[in-house]
């Protein structure tokens, strides 16, 4: 991955003096067949592991915990990484409905497909019971998704990416989201 990053960068930089790694190459010469936009893109790594993200602390802008809305899990990715310079996000189903119940049950319904893989990846939670659902989906009335997001917030999380909103985006839109910028 410490390659990978180096060889997109060298490409995007115009660096043309080749690269000779373990894993990947790139012969003198080699580049892109355009002028790049920006000679810098922010980095986001994924990861679960401890070790993925004490790279993401070298090189990284953002470490992503996919299919995550839980904020022990983000205190655990900040201990990993060991400084602020690096945003933790999460993404995570997202169902907001005025009737919070009926958010749930959607979202309990949309998270099944991968909550047993998922589950099995955070450390936070204890083996052989089942999980809560707020700790992979973000769903309920709009004051009790900005009240996850603000708890997300407080474990020191730095970006939310809502997932997959089935139902209510309008409310999403146009009330949870004014309500996280205040």
């Amino acid at each position: 991955m410490r390659e990978a990053v180096e060889v997109v960068r060298r490409l995007l930089t115009g660096d043309r003096s080749g690269f000779d790694g373990a894993h990947f190459r790139l012969v003198p010469g080699a580049g892109l067949e355009y002028e790049p936009r920006r000679r810098r893109v922010p980095l986001m790594l994924g990861t679960w592991r401890p070790k993925m993200a004490a790279l993401a602390a070298e090189v990284a802008d953002e470490v992503k915990i996919g299919g995550s809305a839980n904020p022990d899990m983000v205190r655990q990715m900040r201990e990993w990484l060991g400084n602020d310079g690096v945003g933790v996000v999460v993404g995570a189903v997202t169902v907001v409905d005025r009737d919070g119940d009926r958010a749930r049950a959607l979202a309990r319904e949309k998270v099944a497909m991968y909550l047993e893989v998922v589950a099995g990846l955070d450390p936070t939670l204890e083996p052989g019971r089942e999980p809560p659902l707020e700790r992979f989906a973000i769903a309920g009335t709009p004051a009790e998704v900005v009240a996850h997001v603000e708890e997300l917030a407080d474990a020191g999380l730095h970006r939310v990416e809502f997932g997959d909103p089935v139902l209510g985006l309008d409310l999403l839109l146009d009330e949870v989201v004014p309500a996280l910028r205040r």
